[in-house]
């Protein structure tokens, strides 16, 4: 009965991951979408409006790196060396893993 629990215990752990990861791939793809959209309007000429868009912008990708840990939880899993990473003098996400792999 031992394994049994074991194998239920890991099949719901492997349950949860794909979840994570489902969780975060849609949530990447909302993330792309808003970026494309915002990357298609006007920039604003009036100072006050571009520095609430700059502060606006530093909230999304401070949110974004806030993520990292799932994406280390789920790479981490899967054992594929991907990691997220949003810089400050940069607007883009840079996202590596092999994708000839089986995940």
């Amino acid at each position: 009965m031992q394994r049994g629990g074991k194998l239920e215990a890991h099949m719901q752990s492997l349950k949860d991951l794909d979840s994570v990861l489902e969780e975060l791939i849609q949530w990447l793809m909302g993330l792309e979408n808003t970026l494309l959209s915002l990357e298609a309007e006007p920039l604003p000429e009036s100072i006050e409006l571009l520095e609430g868009l700059i502060e606006d912008h530093k909230e999304l990708m401070e949110h974004a790196q806030k993520r990292q840990t799932e994406v280390d939880r789920v790479c981490k899993a899967y054992q594929c060396p991907m990691k997220l990473s949003a810089s400050e003098s940069s607007d883009e996400f840079r996202f590596s893993f092999d994708l000839d792999r089986k995940y």
